[in-house]
């Protein structure tokens, strides 16, 4: 999730924030 470390805030929630984004951009795609 490198790609979105701009968009996170580094810390325990980047992960998570990270999967929300990947998932909204598969759902764009689908």
């Amino acid at each position: 999730c490198h790609a979105f470390a701009e968009d996170v805030v580094k810390g325990e929630t980047e992960v998570d924030q990270c999967v929300v984004k990947m998932r909204e951009k598969i759902k764009e795609r689908a």
